[in-house]
């Protein structure tokens, strides 16, 4: 089951960039057969539940019920099977990696979804397929399955290679592949992805071992340095391709995710129906359901922030619920920090996977399952072998 669940998140991200290619026709596979595993292995398994999975089980459930009342099932209920899909393999994670030399398998991580994000990009920008990063020329293309959401699973490598380079058989091409990921990353200037690689680098510095931090940054920092000349045009171009699409107005309070969640807030408080307030209307489906006066959108525009789609849609005991899980997870890593240490590489990496979780909240990820499947077996993996080293003290 653990090289079920390692490989499993590289199977998926790379049917995902080669889906791109042909039109979305291996999602409905892809989607039967991630069904298929988390059917078998908590039907048929008996399995352990922390805090976290209960929570994640309530807030599953209580989606469920309110998308029966959908007036689109297609949209709402496929949706739906989106954030089953990644949420419960956060259980089958947690009963499986059981203590650190089973974390140790994430090292392939480190390789193989590397290799994927230079794959994306020798296909997309080698061979002109699709537009460049938001319309841009000279701009790096890597077409919608690496461009959107996706993208922050190489957060996550970033994370993993703060510990496991170290045990790494080829530390030197670990580290140059984890040199590509932040620089594919910065060319396809994801805001987002880039604000939590500087947070994870800065809980790194702030919490790891002094001697160990100035090692791996001094050797990422030389690679970036010595290969500006390389990408320094396409970042140039990447920055004014972003520029041309912003509006005239500057400010956070402008752009439209945060107006999404200004919007969306004022919207379910000033409500005076208590059953939209409290349960939301249409759960993954916000076409056409959430514009105003202040925040005019097209009809086919849905919410894009998970703090919003969650709000908006299942209401204010939905957020309450998503809310408790975020909670949890900070709890964990602040347990993690008091009783194993501040510099233990399980509170570094839990800490810097909830500062993402957090990030992505009020970014938007709810429905990319290739991300967030990635996410929670790498979050349940680490709560599981938390619990397991704050037992043996």
């Amino acid at each position: 089951m653990k090289k079920l669940l390692i490989y499993l998140p590289i199977f998926v991200f790379f049917i995902q960039i080669i889906d791109t290619l042909i039109n979305g026709y291996l999602s409905y596979p892809r989607a039967f057969i991630l069904i298929a595993i988390i059917f078998f292995n908590i039907v048929f398994k008996k399995n352990r539940y922390d805090r976290i999975s209960k929570i994640l089980i309530i807030f599953l459930i209580y989606t469920f019920i309110i998308s029966i009342f959908s007036s689109n099932y297609f949209i709402t209920i496929a949706g739906y099977f989106s954030t089953l899909v990644s949420m419960t393999f956060y259980i089958l994670s947690y009963n499986t990696f059981k203590n650190y030399n089973d974390f140790l398998e994430f090292k392939k991580w480190l390789f193989w979804i590397p290799l994927i994000f230079l794959f994306d990009v020798v296909i997309y920008t080698g061979f002109h397929i699709g537009p460049g990063v938001y319309g841009g020329s000279g701009v790096l293309i890597t077409g919608d399955g690496l461009h959107h959401n996706t993208i922050y699973i190489g957060v996550l490598v970033i994370v993993l290679s703060f510990e496991l380079i170290k045990y790494s058989k080829m530390k030197l091409r670990d580290i140059i592949f984890t040199f590509f990921v932040i620089i594919i990353i910065l060319l396809s200037f994801r805001r987002t992805a880039i604000i939590l690689i500087i947070l994870s680098y800065f809980t790194y510095i702030i919490m790891g071992n002094k001697k160990n931090v100035i090692k791996y940054l001094f050797g990422i920092l030389l690679l970036m340095i010595a290969t500006f000349p390389i990408y320094r045009d396409p970042l140039i171009n990447v920055i004014e391709a972003r520029g041309s699409r912003a509006t005239m107005e500057t400010g956070i309070e402008n752009t439209s995710r945060y107006r999404e969640i200004v919007s969306i807030t004022e919207k379910n408080l000033e409500s005076t129906d208590w059953q939209y307030r409290l349960f939301g209307t249409e759960y993954l489906n916000s076409f056409d359901t959430y514009g105003s006066e202040e925040f005019i959108v097209s009809a086919d525009r849905i919410l894009h922030t998970d703090y919003a789609v969650i709000l908006h849609g299942a209401g204010f005991i939905g957020l309450t619920i998503y809310f408790m899980f975020i909670i949890l997870t900070l709890l964990k890593s602040l347990q993690c920090i008091k009783v194993i240490g501040v510099s233990n590489s399980i509170s570094i990496m839990l800490m810097s996977m909830t500062f993402i979780l957090i990030g992505v909240t009020f970014s938007g990820s709810l429905l990319n399952i290739t991300f967030r499947t990635a996410f929670f077996i790498m979050l349940g993996a680490l709560n599981r072998i938390s619990d397991d080293e704050i037992n043996r003290l």
